[in-house]
């Protein structure tokens, strides 16, 4: 009987402990829901650090140039300092629908590849807290932002989910990769799929096949000529490549939901043809809460793996 309390009160104490902590988590997101953050970096230069702020301003310009005058001001936090070097000038800043231009002096081009990367993400990451303010493009001397690695490739128009993976302090940028990953998306008269190229700054140890069903999943850029192929409620469970097949675990719902303009073969291929770009990969099966004997959209089988199908692709490719 002793022993039957005691195991009672040990599990009142964990409820206990478990509410609380919930509650602490929510008060937490909560609190967070509407707070603004100027994003810093270490002294080390290695990860962004965020530092609440409060956006004193009105009007959208005025709000896009206090932001970016208090990141240049030193933060009182031991090793807090600014992402942008004092050296790097920004000659002008100009507001294009929902979209933030600056125009930086030739300094920025000095910038080590570090250095650059941590300025560009804590830019972006902060002015597109900004209603109104979606998108955030570089110019250098009014000439386009290159790629660092590769100068004939313009850097373009930027947004937060670009970036979102570097911005947690556990992620050290000298542990982070740029991914490049192509994703096929469906033509907007619904003809053909069409591959499109995308990067993506994440964790080394990040899952590249997880980026791109994210990518699927979350649909082209607002600004993109193309169509989505997967449902945009689409849960992923799980993915995981074995001895050249990628095994993807999609949540219940998978099976049925649809995408407008868009036939089951374009959806399915769209997630395959994404997939088997990757030169490790070779064919995917595809599972729903995972079972394979279902079929997607009453219509294919997804009992077995399937590899990539070029019917389904443009022939511009």
């Amino acid at each position: 009987m002793k022993n039957l309390l005691n195991k009672a009160l040990v599990f009142l104490l964990l409820c206990t402990m478990a509410f609380g902590m919930v509650s602490c988590t929510n008060s937490k997101k909560s609190s967070d829901k509407d707070a603004f953050y100027l994003y810093y970096t270490d002294s080390d230069k290695t990860k962004l650090e965020p530092i609440e702020y409060k956006v004193k301003s009105d009007d959208l310009e005025s709000q896009v140039n206090e932001v970016l005058d208090a990141m240049n001001e030193t933060s009182d936090k031991l090793n807090i300092v600014t992402a942008k070097p004092e050296s790097v000038e920004i000659n002008n800043v100009t507001i294009e629908d929902d979209t933030v231009v600056c125009d930086f002096g030739l300094a920025y081009n000095e910038m080590s590849k570090v250095e650059e990367i941590l300025c560009r993400s804590a830019v972006v990451l902060t002015l597109t807290q900004i209603d109104g303010i979606k998108y955030v493009s570089f110019t250098v001397q009014d000439t386009p932002l290159m790629e660092p690695t590769d100068t004939s490739v313009e850097v373009g128009v930027m947004k937060a989910d670009d970036f979102v993976d570097i911005s947690t302090s556990e992620n050290n940028i000298n542990q982070m990769s740029k991914y490049e990953m192509k994703i096929y998306f469906l033509k907007q008269d619904g003809s053909e799929l069409k591959s499109v190229n995308y990067s993506k700054v994440n964790n080394q140890k990040a899952s590249v096949e997880k980026m791109i069903i994210q990518k699927l999943i979350d649909g082209p850029d607002d600004t993109s000529k193309y169509k989505r192929t997967l449902p945009k409620d689409t849960k992923l469970i799980s993915v995981l490549t074995k001895d050249g097949t990628c095994y993807v675990n999609f949540a219940k719902g998978f099976e049925t939901a649809e995408v407008d303009g868009c036939t089951p073969e374009q959806e399915l291929y769209s997630l395959v043809n994404s997939l088997c770009e990757l030169e490790y990969v070779s064919s995917v099966q595809i599972s729903v809460d995972g079972k394979t004997d279902v079929k997607l959209r009453d219509k294919i089988s997804l009992k077995y793996s399937f590899q990539r199908d070029l019917d389904y692709i443009s022939i511009d490719n």
